[in-house]
């Protein structure tokens, strides 16, 4: 999908490291976001909505280990309502599949959690963004060159002869 909507171009992907997600790709939570927090309409929105369904689809066809286990989100007390509220309708804004929980369903889910009300996101999940580092060809999904690894961009300018 993505590739078939960028011109095309030569481009290359520089990494300064010896291979790929070696820093934050690496090392960060492992969430498959699902966009509940973006405000509506917005480009933040729409990529992490759309971005989910695709790093699940990834994830399927390349066998890479995963959970769509979703998200609960609850409030603790009273004058939290309003924001889980506004929450639920950001989910409903984003054509997300959300469920309203109560105490009760919560606690069955999480037994160690105090709330007056809940909210669970199923399509949330987990991976290990090393592994999808690992398997996610870009640069053959964009038609682009190998990563050059091992690589410091020292200067930046525009070329007409689409060499590097």
């Amino acid at each position: 999908m993505y590739a078939k909507s960028i011109p095309r171009r030569v481009s290359s992907v520089l990494e300064k490291e010896q291979d790929l997600a070696q820093h934050q790709t690496g090392r960060n939570s492992g969430v498959i976001h699902s966009g509940i927090y973006y405000k509506p309409g917005s480009l933040r929105a729409r990529f992490a909505v759309e971005g989910n369904h695709s790093m699940i689809e990834f994830c399927r066809e390349h066998r890479i280990k995963h959970e769509v286990c979703g998200k609960v989100m609850v409030a603790t007390k009273e004058s939290d309502r309003p924001l889980l509220e506004s929450l639920f309708q950001r989910a409903f804004d984003h054509r997300l599949p959300v469920l309203r929980l109560a105490p009760e369903q919560v606690h069955e889910i999480a037994p160690h959690v105090r709330c007056v009300g809940g909210i669970k996101v199923p399509s949330t999940g987990i991976v290990n963004y090393r592994q999808v580092s690992a398997k996610y060809d870009i640069w053959r999904i964009l038609e682009m060159r190998k990563p050059a690894c091992r690589s410091r961009l020292e200067k930046l300018g525009k070329r007409t002869d689409a060499k590097l």
